[in-house]
């Protein structure tokens, strides 16, 4: 049967809303996303199908790309009709494990001539991140690099952002992931994921894949800045350090050269920011808290007066001691707003290891939450460090309490907070706690404390006594059970 004849048959049974030539998806791994956003409708009527022919036999692992696709573009398997030489009625089945769709995809078993022949180039290598593809990450110390976690500065903000995106540099790194190699400047990501807990490409990837793989991947350019434009903050949060934190720093210049203050966003990089407006799709405030900086107003502004707001999305990291009410009205105006409120303890503990009141911060996420914004969305992100790990649950129970979903963040700097810094002693008092915790992400915690060798804690003790005894505070008053396993005893001064 020719192609023009498979389709005078069809059409007499359904309405083909696509009728293509299956080879067509296989040529890159991004070609069936692209169709699917294509095709994409709100809503099919019963009779209508997406038809996929091909002279040839499929495979398994093309199929489960095509379920793959039309998943993350949300097209119902039920409209999707594959045409090919052989009966594949039990490949769909297989391969639907891949697919969050029960329906598999319709089938039929016909020969037709002079269709082309399928390539295998439709994989999709599993090292892929969105991020070098759309984002630059902007630095409080003026440096730039494709992410916040990336080993490899491009440049400086007095340099062109365009110019440093689509670098040599950059370049090397998209193409490296498309050759499904793992990249050295992203051991971070690999590391989190060797061990198998969430990394911030998994995040990123949540995110932004249907765009990377509909729009980004074949135009690169920039969509996304993560931005810190200064270290200006009211906490100094004992995970913190001198660049992300001014109070951090002046309290402690009295012993070393770091400046209490580092210099803000530069009028050039600002200006930068302005021109780009039009062609963003994401914009991430950092610090500092954000919801002091005095820049980021003039840049909502700026947005909402040139009409290009309504195609970003904003997204806040906040301690959540301060209420951004010279924000709010802008908030309306974007496509959406993110707010990660950094909550790592609760109550006392809160207080210890980031600062400030805990009803103060309890306060002022509530009264956002209670300003029910339909293009606002608020979640916890929750650093895990040695320091709160057997406690984590409080801030879960907190987070479920008020209904809003907590989001992982492993502590790398300072190390000596990091995971890696725990006792066995530590360990297994975190394992027979969490062992029946519900969150999803507690299962992978459990798993790889279960992988690490055993610390002496020594590190931490050190670390933690230089708190204490420059804040006239007590890690043991407050996190006592911990305290104990890692060894670590203090008095507070009097």
């Amino acid at each position: 049967m020719t192609v023009d004849q498979l389709r005078a048959r069809l059409e007499t049974q359904y309405t083909l809303k696509s009728f293509i030539d299956l080879a067509t998806l296989t040529h890159s791994p991004q070609a069936a996303y692209q169709f699917f956003d294509k095709y994409y409708q709100t809503e099919y009527q019963s009779n209508d199908r997406l038809v996929l022919y091909t002279s040839e036999a499929v495979t398994s692992n093309l199929i489960a790309h095509l379920y793959q696709a039309a998943n993350l573009i949300d097209v119902s398997n039920f409209f999707v009709l594959i045409v090919c030489a052989t009966d594949s009625s039990e490949l769909t089945q297989e391969a639907l494990r891949f697919s969050t769709d029960p329906v598999c995809f319709q089938t039929v078993t016909m020969d037709l001539v002079n269709t082309e022949p399928l390539s295998d180039r439709f994989v999709l290598s599993d090292t892929m991140c969105a991020l070098p593809w759309m984002n630059l990450r902007v630095d409080t110390v003026g440096t730039v690099r494709s992410c916040c976690l990336s080993a490899t500065v491009l440049g400086s903000t007095e340099k062109n952002l365009n110019d440093l995106f689509q670098s040599d540099q950059v370049q090397t790194l998209r193409q490296s992931m498309l050759a499904g190699q793992r990249p050295l400047s992203c051991n971070s990501c690999w590391n989190n994921e060797n061990l198998g807990i969430t990394s911030i490409r998994n995040f990123a990837n949540t995110v932004f894949m249907k765009d990377l793989l509909t729009q980004y991947i074949d135009e690169p350019k920039i969509r996304s800045l993560d931005l810190n434009l200064d270290n200006t903050c009211n906490f100094k949060c004992r995970i913190c350090d001198s660049d992300h934190s001014s109070l951090f720093a002046q309290e402690h210049s009295k012993n070393t050269r770091i400046k209490n203050n580092l210099q803000p966003a530069s009028d050039h990089l600002i200006d930068q920011i302005k021109d780009l407006l039009p062609s963003l799709r994401n914009i991430e405030f950092y610090g500092g808290e954000p919801f002091l900086n005095k820049k980021i107003p003039e840049l909502l502004a700026k947005a909402v007066e040139t009409s290009a707001c309504k195609n970003i999305r904003l997204h806040f990291n906040s301690n959540g001691s301060v209420y951004p009410k010279n924000l709010i009205s802008y908030f309306s105006h974007f496509k959406e707003v993110d707010i990660h409120f950094s909550i790592d303890a609760v109550g006392s503990r809160f207080e210890l290891e980031r600062g400030g009141k805990w009803s103060d911060v309890e306060k002022n996420i509530l009264a956002i939450q209670d300003l029910n914004l339909p293009n606002c969305k608020i979640r916890i992100f929750l650093s895990i460090s040695a320091m709160n790990i057997l406690y984590i649950d409080e801030v879960l129970d907190w987070g479920n309490e008020h209904g809003i979903p907590v989001y992982p963040n492993y502590v790398k700097s300072p190390s000596m907070f990091a995971l890696s810094s725990l006792t066995k002693e530590a360990k297994h008092l975190i394992i027979n706690k969490h062992r029946n915790n519900p969150w999803p992400e507690m299962k992978n915690i459990l798993a790889m404390l279960s992988t690490l060798p055993d610390s002496t804690g020594q590190g931490f003790v050190k670390l933690t006594t230089h708190f204490d005894s420059l804040r006239n505070q007590s890690f043991s008053d407050s996190h006592p059970e911990i305290a104990n396993a890692m060894g670590y005893v203090y008095n507070k001064q009097l």
